[in-house]
């Protein structure tokens, strides 16, 4: 039996799926919420001679002096949720002072004085803090020989406007992904991008954004690599709308036709130079299959969203249950027994939410 810690926020389906399906297999998981942080949870770091050890209590935490773990997956953890009874006067120093704390546990926990015995890290956490951006991405990228499409990344609009002035069609992108929340609900997806949709110089100075040249592809592919193995579809596009720019829009229904995809040796090979490079054991990769059949990187996401990819067939909530358990980097997924699915851990999945709301109402009436 293994045991395994997650690290993640309240609100992620992909923890507590995977969390069910590791205790469904017989082994222990604990979730660490660390969005809960001070709202919900006291933390306490001793540090004693050449000991350290913490302790949390509160809904969400660990409740327990620190173990040891066979793997620890850092599972997109939110920064902390201030509490609400902070005089106004106090609040910025307040939540400044425990945003530097929550982002300390990142550099503590990738540290072997932490007191976390954490056998295997998916993925290490100042490494995963480096893999997310997208400027060394696509450096790395391009430094191993992996196509990339030509890139600015500017703020600058003279430098903007001479780079899109060219008859090569571009596209425009964000560092990263973000949802205004109101009647629309926006979302800053990938975008063709003229010298006519440019904003005044002000506007554009504001963020820096990503401006590439649009490639001429016949389809996009997802490969999500754990260890040793990787699964991998491919969708290409029903109509040249939004979906042909974006992938996030493709691997909805009615906009592609979805696949199951094996990446050539060569496109494998590149794909696990980056992740060594990065430090990192697990990611999903964004790939375009240009019409002249070569294949050019997008991006990687260290932390990306990957259960979908169940639907079609693939076994990835079982693969990434038995690669956590292992502790094993170089883990090799192959089927043995019933593999479970979506579907075969609902009933766990409602029985964790249960005991989630259960915990949470007795560290409420303390």
């Amino acid at each position: 039996m293994s045991d395994v810690l997650i690290v993640s926020s309240l609100d992620d389906e992909h923890a507590k799926s995977i969390c069910s399906g590791l205790r469904m297999k017989g082994h222990t998981c604990t979730i660490w919420y660390t969005d809960l942080f001070p709202a919900a949870q006291t933390h306490s770091f001793f540090i004693d001679g050449s000991e350290a050890r913490m302790v949390t209590h509160g809904f969400g935490g660990l409740d327990s002096d620190t173990r040891a773990y066979s793997s620890g997956w850092w599972r997109r953890p939110k920064s902390v949720t201030p509490v609400s009874d902070v005089h106004h006067d106090d609040l910025e120093y307040v939540s400044e002072i425990s945003g530097r704390y929550h982002r300390s546990l990142r550099h503590l926990l990738s540290s072997p004085v932490s007191g976390f015995d954490v056998n295997l890290w998916v993925n290490r956490p100042d490494a995963a803090a480096a893999a997310e951006s997208k400027i060394l991405q696509l450096s790395l990228a391009a430094r191993i020989g992996f196509p990339i499409p030509r890139t600015l990344i500017s703020n600058d609009k003279a430098t903007i406007s001479a780079f899109l002035d060219s008859p090569v069609s571009k596209i425009q992108k964000s560092l990263a992904p973000y949802v205004w929340l109101g009647e629309e609900g926006r979302v800053n997806n990938t975008a063709r991008v003229t010298l006519e949709d440019l904003p005044g110089e002000k506007a554009l100075s504001h963020t820096v954004e990503i401006y590439q040249d649009c490639i001429d592809k016949r389809a996009e592919v997802r490969a999500f690599f754990m260890g040793s193995s990787y699964f991998a579809l491919k969708m290409t596009p029903l109509d040249s709308g939004v979906g042909s720019v974006d992938w996030r829009i493709l691997h909805l229904p009615g906009h592609s036709e979805i696949e199951h995809h094996r990446l050539s040796p060569e496109v494998e090979a590149l794909c696990r130079a980056m992740m060594n490079e990065l430090g990192i054991v697990t990611a999903s990769f964004d790939l375009m299959i240009a019409n002249d059949g070569s294949v050019v990187f997008a991006e990687l996401n260290q932390a990306g969203q990957f259960l979908w990819m169940d639907a079609h067939g693939l076994p990835v909530l079982d693969a990434f249950c038995e690669f956590l358990a292992s502790g094993d980097p170089d883990y090799e997924w192959r089927p043995s027994g019933p593999v479970l699915d979506w579907a075969s851990t609902k009933a766990a999945r409602h029985q964790l939410l249960e005991e989630e709301t259960r915990h949470r109402a007795r560290s409420t009436a303390a």
